[in-house]
């Protein structure tokens, strides 16, 4: 199912914006989220580069899943790849760029420094297995992004 994002305009959607997210213990809840949350990824291919849970969790009290998807590029390919209870460490020098966001829709870019390397650790739903990898330069600055989300950080 392809989902709407919420919108920090919208008071009950900047609340769940706005609330960290949980980690994950029962992946088996959440698959069908994360079927929606690559379907919603893909439907918005032209003007989305990833989404964190937070944006498209629809269900009030309760925190979203430490989840996000991100598009990334690796052996020269370009996919979809979702990240589950990730940690990040920013690495190398910083760099400079606007940054837009699906849940602030008509707002202008904000300039955001972020880390031009990151290394990530996370559970990887496709090979269930833990994993840790390096990002550099604009897969870098996406996954950054998402994760300020799952922390309840909108740019």
């Amino acid at each position: 199912m392809i989902l709407e994002f919420n919108q920090a305009s919208n008071p009950e959607e900047k609340k769940i914006l706005t609330t960290r997210a949980k980690s994950v213990k029962d992946l088996t809840e959440f698959i069908m989220f994360m079927e929606d949350l690559t379907n919603t990824a893909k439907a918005h291919a032209d003007e989305c580069v990833g989404i964190a849970a937070n944006q498209l969790w629809k269900i009030p009290n309760e925190p979203p899943p430490a989840i996000f998807i991100a598009r990334i590029h690796l052996n020269g390919e370009e996919l979809w790849k979702i990240f589950v209870n990730p940690s990040i460490h920013g690495t190398g020098k910083k760099m400079v760029w606007p940054e837009n966001c699906m849940s602030l829709k008509g707002r202008k870019a904000k300039i955001k420094k972020r880390d031009k390397n990151v290394i990530i650790t996370y559970f990887d739903p496709k090979d269930q297995i833990d994993k840790t990898e390096k990002y550099f330069g604009y897969d870098a600055r996406i996954i950054q992004h998402e994760f300020d989300h799952l922390q309840g950080k909108l740019i």
